[in-house]
This record gives C-alpha cells, structure tokens and sequence, in this order.
C-alpha cells in the first residue's frame, strides 16, 4: 500500500489554480493536536490489521502548517512501519533554516524524509500562479540541499508554461543538477494547456 496521508487542510498560499475550498483552507483549528493524534491510530490501525503499508506521502492543502516538531513526530511514526522513508508534497515556504534545524532536531537523520517542493518553473511562470514565491522557495532548497535532505520539484504545467517555455527549458536545466528529480502535472480547473475556463463542454471541445 502507497499511502497518501492528509494532516491538515489549511495552506498559506492562494494559488491560481488550486482545488481546495476557501473555506477549507481557512477553518481548522488544533490542526498540530489532531494530525499527531490521527497519525497515532492510523499506524496503530496498520499495525493491529497487518496492513501492507510501504510508503506514506504527507499531503495537505499544505503539510507544512504543522510545527516542525509535530511534523517531525509523524515523520518517524511513518518511518517504522513502512522501513522506508517518509514523503511529503509542500509548497516549500515554511522550510527556513530554523524549521529545518527543528525538523532535524527530530527526525534526526534527512535521509528519514524525500521532500517534494511544488515550483512551477522560472520566476515569470511561477510568481503569477504561486503568489510571488520563487525567490523563497528557492532559498529553502537551497537550504534543504546544505542539510542533505533528498528534493524533489513537481511543477505544475498550465497555457502561462506554454507562453514561456523558453524560460521554462532553461529553469529545467537549471535546477536538475540542484534537486533528486522533477516531474510534471498538467494544471487544472480551468488551468490547463488550453485555458478553458471550468463548466460544461461544448460538443465536440475536449479540455487537457
């Protein structure tokens, strides 16, 4: 079993083409108390049951939103029954030297957790979509990289990709040397290659 394990619905970001309601993102309380808590009985739940349990992505809205010591509990109750490391999907702003360094302090060993970064390319394509991030999130993989934690990018590919794939090529070449791997997803809800806004069809009109 791939298990992917939502420890909170709330996020910092309002991303341009995101799926997750307003509301959800903005209405969660205790959320620390709760996702440890909820990690708790779901390893003890593999446990009594016997279940096939190989890897455990931590997803969200945005993971990160937990404190580092209660992000870096989960991280090792994930570690022992899947004897694999830990993942995680974030939008890698909250990943500043002091969270890390709290994180470490934790989890001890970097090779314990993969760390996926959402980065949507150059600053032109990502900033617009990602609320003027870039230059953070490249400043916290640079830091991720200084402590040997294992980084991986997933950047979304909208019609804004399409209007800079110059920039775009040259961002992949850029950070492959930087991070363990990239990998893409084709945006969504009305973000996509085409544009087309989300609702019904028109016959014959296919959305990508």
């Amino acid at each position: 079993m791939h298990c992917y394990f939502a420890v909170s619905k709330v996020c910092n970001l309002r991303c341009s083409y995101c799926y997750v309601s307003e509301y959800n993102k903005s209405h969660q309380d205790d959320y620390d108390r709760r996702a440890l808590s909820a990690a708790e009985r779901f390893v003890e739940k593999a446990g009594t049951e016997k279940l096939p349990l190989e890897s455990v992505t931590l997803h969200g809205a945005e993971p990160t939103i937990l404190t580092a010591r209660t992000l870096g509990q989960i991280v090792n109750l994930f570690a022992k029954p899947t004897d694999n490391d830990v993942r995680i999907q974030s939008n890698g702003t909250h990943f500043t030297p002091k969270y890390l360094d709290d994180l470490l302090g934790v989890i001890q060993d970097p090779a314990k957790f993969f760390i996926g970064i959402s980065m949507d390319g150059s600053a032109v394509i990502h900033n617009p979509q990602r609320n003027d991030t870039w230059d953070l999130v490249f400043r916290n993989i640079m830091e991720l990289r200084a402590r040997n934690f294992q980084t991986g990018l997933l950047a979304v590919v909208t019609s804004l990709t399409l209007k800079h794939l110059k920039e775009f090529g040259l961002w992949v070449e850029y950070m492959r040397p930087l991070v363990h791997s990239i990998t893409f997803k084709l945006g969504e809800h009305g973000f996509g290659l085409t544009g087309v806004p989300a609702g019904p069809l028109h016959p014959g009109r296919q959305r990508m």
